[in-house]
This record gives structure tokens, sequence and C-alpha cells, in this order.
């Protein structure tokens, strides 16, 4: 097992062997481990496990791809992949779970700057390391316009969570970056005459764009606001153009066992640069145990290269890895860049200054088309810019048109605006029941039961998640006696649940401390009076006598509940518990 202490130390691919791939296997507590901090963690920690989780990804895609090409390696391939995929599993939940969608969208905007950043100042090739800059200098402006959208949407400042290692800046506007396919193509390496560090970087940054592509068409469709959706499918665009960009730079002629080598020297280069740079010694130990992994796979693959092709795997790969991949801030770099070079444009495979960009350009012609509307990167601005108000409130109110056909239709019917209530608080409740419960399941790991003098116990919680379930039961029989169809999902239904899923993250997650748990507890009560007294307003001005007797006594359960969760923060928070922010240091439930 070679054990990598520092960065100036090589890896001699011939004489490291790894682990046989009969000994690498995994069980479902060792695949979801302890996430990493959100804040508590260094910022390149999360960069480093984004970057190798694309790096895997990439693996299985390529493999999946070879394995429907050629038939006799489907077997060998298919071994293979299952640990890759485990692996890729493993640094997926690795991921904070406390992170929200754009948030999680900054982490990868961080990476791809910070890795190609890297990879552009040691990068051998000339020609292949401006392509690197000037894609940089459209990443950076992703990342400030995403900062914008974090700014308006959630009232976050990005530099926060990117913990002020990677510039946030302006770049080559993204609405200046739409080009025709004709201007993304560029000339490839020689797979004979390019050094093993360019074929290293180029796999690994297009695994990183990859990514990156997949992950705005996946995480863009998530969010609420019309403009960030629109700025998702705006970037994600750009992301596809970086990819054909990056994988013209492979080069065509390399048979696909060929391949399969390279990409499995890319993740033993991956691994091994990650364990030369990571402080947490619980990553450590993953990053270590997956360069044995992979150095397993390469000899595997090696050996299969050479038996069918007939070739020394020498030609390929070389005898020791270069130099770590840099997992470091790049600002100086970053800067420079976008200074020199933020009016390059591309020009067939060659990169020009803005002004020698022609008038009948494709790519001239397909951003005028692209952009004909606007652009949603121009509209969200840049970070401290005010937010153009009038196309946001066009898009408001094209995507409005439906939520007003609705409220016309309540306000010409109250009795359908009833059970529409009557339906959000069912599913308030049912979802209410489980926040009871959750916190029933918590108390063990949380020390055991509590004292009465300080609360909550076992018992008294589980009466609260009963009530919640009767007024279930209540709510039901109400709708069946108004002739509503009780298990259909009203609109305001909908939205209670999105609304109550964020206190029961908070109660589900193991590293939240009881009084967190109460706190979020007393929130989803605070709401839960409010939606109570509100339906009995309702019954009442529609004169629903027999349901308004019902609604109060469910009122005056509700209150009592309040009441409780108020005295319980209040007793711990007087007790002096030390729990509410204890996330530095994993908890006593917590498990690696």
């Amino acid at each position: 097992m070679p054990v990598i202490e520092e960065v100036s130390v090589s890896l001699d691919l011939v004489k490291e062997r790894g682990v046989p791939l009969e000994r690498q296997t995994f069980d479902w507590r060792d695949l979801v481990r302890l996430p990493i901090g959100k804040h508590t963690d260094d910022a390149f920690t999360r960069v480093r496990v984004i970057t190798m989780h694309a790096v895997e990804g990439e693996a299985v895609r390529f493999q999946h791809a070879c394995a429907r090409a050629n038939g006799d390696l489907r077997l060998p391939l298919a071994r293979i992949r299952r640990v890759e995929q485990h692996q890729q599993t493993l640094l997926a939940f690795l991921q904070p779970p406390d992170l929200s969608p754009l948030e999680i969208t900054l982490g990868h905007a961080q990476m791809i700057i910070e890795m190609t950043a890297a990879v552009a100042q040691h990068e051998p090739d000339a020609a292949t390391a401006a392509i690197y800059r000037f894609v940089l200098a459209e990443d950076v402006d992703h990342l400030a316009r995403l900062a914008a959208l974090c700014d308006r949407l959630e009232g976050r400042e990005a530099s926060h969570l990117l913990q002020g290692d990677t510039e946030l800046q302006p770049g080559r506007p993204t609405s200046e970056q739409h080009r025709a396919p004709e201007d993304e193509l560029v000339a490839p390496y020689e797979r004979a005459h390019a050094q093993p560090l360019s074929k290293l970087h180029a796999l690994t940054i297009l695994a990183a764009k990859q990514q990156l592509h997949d992950h705005y068409l996946s995480v863009g469709p998530r969010l609420a606001d019309p403009l960030a959706r629109q700025l998702y499918a705006e970037i994600a665009s750009v992301q596809e153009q970086h990819v054909t960009r990056y994988e013209s730079l492979l080069d065509p002629g390399e048979t696909w066992l060929e391949k399969w080598l390279l990409h499995e020297v890319v993740e033993v280069y991956g691994y091994w640069s990650c364990l030369a740079h990571e402080p947490n010694p619980r990553l450590k130990e993953v990053c270590q145990r997956f360069v044995d992994y992979e150095l397993g796979h390469l000899h595997f693959v090696r050996e299969l290269f050479e038996r069918i092709e007939r070739r020394d795997a020498a030609e390929v790969l070389p005898a020791t890895l270069p130099p770590a991949l840099d997992f470091a801030s790049h600002r100086t770099f970053v800067r420079e860049v976008i200074d020199r070079e933020i009016d390059l444009r591309a020009l067939g495979t060659q990169l020009v200054p803005k002004d020698q960009e022609r008038a009948d350009s494709p790519s001239l012609s397909y951003r005028t088309r692209v952009n004909a509307k606007g652009s949603p990167s121009q509209t969200v601005g840049e970070p401290g810019v005010p937010l153009s108000a009038a196309p946001h409130a066009e898009l408001r109110a094209a995507y409005a048109v439906e939520v007003e056909r609705a409220a016309h239709a309540q306000a010409n019917e109250p009795a359908a605006l009833l059970i529409d209530k009557l339906g959000e608080r069912l599913a308030s409740q049912r979802l209410s029941a489980r926040l009871y419960q959750a916190l029933v399941d918590k108390l063990p790991v949380l020390g055991g039961e509590l004292s009465a003098s300080t609360g909550p116990t076992v018992d008294e919680l589980a009466q609260l998640a009963g009530d919640q379930l009767r007024h279930v039961e209540l709510l039901r029989a109400s709708l069946v006696e108004l002739g509503a169809d009780a298990s259909a999902l009203s609109p305001s239904a909908e939205l209670a649940t999105e609304m109550l899923l964020a206190p029961l993250q908070v109660l589900t997650d193991p590293r939240t401390e009881l009084p967190e748990c109460l706190q979020a507890l007393l929130q989803a009560e605070l709401a839960d009076v409010d939606g109570w007294q509100l339906l009995v307003e309702l019954a009442e001005s529609l004169a629903v006598d027999t349901l308004v007797v019902r609604l109060h006594v469910a009122l005056t359960e509700a209150q009592d509940h309040l009441q409780l969760a108020r005295t319980w923060l209040s007793e711990h928070a007087l007790a002096g518990t030390d729990g509410l922010v204890r996330r530095a240091t994993p908890a006593p439930h917590q498990v690696a």
C-alpha cells in the first residue's frame, strides 16, 4: 500500500499494484458515511470530493459506452464498473445535506474554476493551456451570476460558502459566450506525441465539465424562481459547448482499451493528488483506499491491454505520475486571465480578439438568435448591481397565468376555498405527526428519555403525534361530508407540505441536537396555530356550524402544542443546553 505524505513524492505505476479487484468490497454503511461540513471543512475538501465524483462519473459513462461497442470486454468492464459506481456513490453521499440547490451549484462552480486554473498553469502544451484559460474566463462569469442570484433568492453571500478562496468578479459575459458548433471544435492532441500530463488534464477537466452540465439540467428544474430556471438553462447550454470543446481535445485514433487505460490512470492521479492535499483524516483514509483500488484497476486493465492489443502499456502510460494536481486558491491567476483574455473570441479552431469576429460569423448569428428576447444572465446581473425589474416582472407574469385562473375560480366559489384549506390542514397534520415521531425516534440517540422537568418525554411526544393523526381523521371526515375527495391533493396542500419539509429535515439530520429540534417544532407549531385560526374564520364566514365546533377543538389543542414547544425550548435554553451550535465536532450519536 503506497502511503503519500508529501506532494513531492511520486508514485511508481509499475511497482505499485494496489488492491486486487476481487478484494474491493463495500457495504451500505461503508457507502454512506458522515458527510463533510458545510462550513467546518475546508472549501477545497468539497472541491476534491466534487472533482473525484466527476471523474468516477466519467469512468462509469465511458465503460458503459465501451461495453456497447465491445462484446468481449463486457464482463471485465462490468466487474470494474461495479466498484467505480460504489466509489462514486460514497463520494456523492459525502456532500452536506444542509446545502440548498443553489449552494450546491456554487460549490460545483467553484470546483470548475479552481481545477481549470490549476491545469491551465501546468499544461505543457501552450495551445491547450490557452483553451483552458479561454473557458476559465467564462466559468468565472457563471459564478458571478450565480452569486448575484444567491443574494437575491436566499439572502446569502456566496463568499461565505466559498470561504473567500475563489475569485468573485464578472468574466466574459455569459450572454456573449454562445457559439455555433463550427467555432467550438479544436485540434486534438496526437496520442503518439502528447505528453502524459496533457492527456490526464484533458480527461480530468472533461469529466468535471460533463458533470457540471448534467448538474445544471438536474438542479435547474427544482428551482421555483422563473429567472433562476432560465439562468440555469442558459449556463447549461454553455457547459455543453465546453464539453464539446474539451472532448475534441482527445485523439479519436485511440483504441477503446487505450482510452480505458487512460481513464484508470486519471483516477489514480486524481485520488493521489487529493491524498497529497486533504487535511481531513476521514477523507484521507478514503483517498488512500481509492488510490489502492484504482491501482488494482489500472493493473487489471493493463494486463488486458497487453494481452489483447499485444502492445506494451508503457506506450500509453507514464512510468510515474506527474506532480499532484494543485488543489489551492488561484485568485491571482484568475484575475490575470480576466484582465488579459476577456475579449478573446473563438473563430474556427483559433482564438482571436473580439474585433476580429466577422459580421457573418456563425457564432454571431447564433448568439443574436438565442438572445433575441434577452439573456437571463444579463437580467440577473452581477453581485451588488440592482436587478433589472422589467424583464423579471415579465417572466413572473408569464408564469402566473394559471395561478391567477385558480385564484379567480376560488374567489367565485367560497366553498371551493374551504375545501382547499381543509386539504391543506390535512396534509400539514399528517406531516406534523411525522415531525413528532421523528423526535421520538431520535431521543434515544440524544441520550435517552429526558427528565420531566425539562421534557419532552417519549410519552408526551407520542401523545402529540396521536393528536395530529386524530386531526387527520377529523379533516378527512369533514371533507367527505362536504362532498369532496379526501384523498385528493389540493393546491394549498402541496405548498403546506413543502413548507413543513424544512423542519422535518432538521429533525432527521443526525448532526442536530435537541434544542435545534425543538426550535424546528416551535416554528411548525406557530404556522399550525395560524392555519387552524384561518380555517375557523373561513368556516364561520360560511356558517358551517358543525365544522366550526370541530375546528375550535382542534385549534385549542394546537395552541396547547405551541405552548408546550415554547416551554420545552425555553427550559433547555435556561438550563444552559450546549447543543445549539455543535457542528464543528461530531455529536456522540454520529456514526462515521
